[in-house]
Parts: C-alpha cells; structure tokens; sequence
C-alpha cells in the first residue's frame, strides 16, 4: 500500500532490528510501528523520536488495554489494523505531515469510555500549568494543530507554538501524544 502513495518515497519492511540499524543510517520522516511488539515498539519509537521521525501506531484492536499500551509510547498518531485501507492509510500519514494526530473514532471513543469510567477525583497537574496553558492541553489532546489551537484561543499562531511549547517542556513529554496520553491516563483533561 505504501509503495502506491505518490507522495512516498521509500517504504521499506523491516524487523525492529532492522528498523533500528536504518534509522541510524538513513534519514526517514515517519515509522509505521505494530503496536503488538510490547518492549520493542518502546526502544524503535524512542529510537525514530530521537531523530525527530514521526511515528504512527497500528492497532489490532481497540480494548483498552491495547489502546492505553500505544498511548503510553511517544507515537504521533494511530491507525486500526481492522480499517487499513489505501484511503485511510493516505489519511493517516498526510494528517502527521500536517502535524496533526490521527486518531480513529473507535480509539477516541474508548479513551473517553475511560475517562467517564474513572470514578475518582481529578488529579491536578503537579506542573505549575497556568490556566491558558491547561486549557492548550486540552485542545491538543483533542487532536487540534498549533494553527486551530491559535484560531480557537484567539491568538496567533507563534502564541499557540508558543504555549504547546511550554506545556510539553512543564509536562516533559517529547511530544504532544505523550502529553495527551499522560494527561488522559491522570485525569488532567476534566479540571480547569
């Protein structure tokens, strides 16, 4: 499938092993990872983000014991194994190029399921989030871009790069995934 999209250039198939060894020498803009690969999806997506590729997670399923696996690696977006097609693969990569998240409905629906399941108190941020910043936190865990966060907040978009930027510092998370999986595995979402 890969090899059929205009915009890629190269698409190579590979083991872990192999991936790793190519990331060092090659230069590569996104990883498809299986997220089945428990300990080895954490070494190559910690490996490709080092490098600063982007790294997209397939899912085989959508429980959430699978779901809350991918999330809690730096991966910048996922695609169920179960919808894989031309179409949504196509989808899926050029969201990323855009810097934005792919996260199919299923996988949204469970991640809310288990927030509304949590029957405990919100936990606060031990991050010295400002008001502003707590609420781009929310926003990009919901899946917005700098630029829709700017038009959203009503500032510009050095403003929106701006305040991710110091969320993603606060939280040190390398990525905005990893702030969202984070702040939804803490209940950071809820409170304002």
């Amino acid at each position: 499938m890969l090899n059929s999209l205009p915009f890629v250039r190269s698409a190579p198939n590979c083991t872990i092993e192999e991936a790793t060894s190519m990331l060092q020498v090659y230069s590569f803009d996104m990883l498809i990872a299986d997220s089945m690969a428990q300990q080895a999806l954490g070494h190559i997506v910690r490996s490709a983000t080092e490098r600063g590729v982007k790294c997209l997670a397939l899912l085989r399923d959508t429980s959430r014991k699978s779901i809350t696996h991918a999330a809690a690696f730096a991966v910048d977006g996922f695609i169920l194994e179960c919808t894989l097609n031309l179409r949504t693969l196509s989808d899926a990569l050029l969201r990323m190029g855009r810097g934005e998240v792919p996260l199919p409905p299923e996988i949204a629906k469970e991640m809310l399921a288990a927030l509304r399941s949590e029957d405990k108190a919100p936990v606060y941020a031990p991050f010295m989030l400002t008001p502003r910043e707590h609420e781009v936190l929310q926003l990009l865990s919901a899946g917005l871009t700098n630029k829709q966060i700017a038009r959203h907040l009503q500032i510009s978009d050095h403003g929106a790069k701006r305040h991710v930027a110091n969320v993603l510092a606060k939280m040190n998370c390398p990525n905005r995934t990893h702030a969202a999986a984070y702040a939804l595995q803490h209940g950071l979402l809820g409170s304002t």
